[in-house]
């Protein structure tokens, strides 16, 4: 069962913003892009996520929705990779949508 977003930021404090700004990776649909704004969680959890490549300002491109969530992340150094993330790892995923498309929202 998925958490409408304000009760899910009531759950998870936010750690380590760069904005004010951001939803959660899960929220996007295959194709969209966003930039990582936060991580959320605890320090083990947000070492992994960036042991993983996934910390603020780093694009990311779902390339597949759902579980595993796929992610394709493009890094400053021109480098690229593909990892896969669980649904609760991409709800602690904070992003600013940077493509076209309007990001998939749960109603409140």
């Amino acid at each position: 069962m998925r958490l409408p977003l304000a009760r899910f930021f009531q759950k998870h404090a936010p750690v380590e913003m760069d904005s004010a700004e951001g939803m959660p990776v899960s929220c996007l649909t295959a194709g969209q892009c966003g930039r990582v704004v936060a991580t959320l969680g605890g320090s083990e959890e947000r070492e992994h996520l960036r042991a993983l490549g996934l910390e603020p300002g780093v694009e990311v491109r779902v390339c597949r929705a759902g579980t595993p969530c796929v992610l394709g992340l493009d890094f400053a150094c021109g480098g690229s990779c593909r990892i896969g993330v669980g649904t609760k790892m991409a709800d602690q995923i904070l992003v600013d949508c940077t493509c076209g498309r309007e990001p998939a929202h749960e109603s409140i």
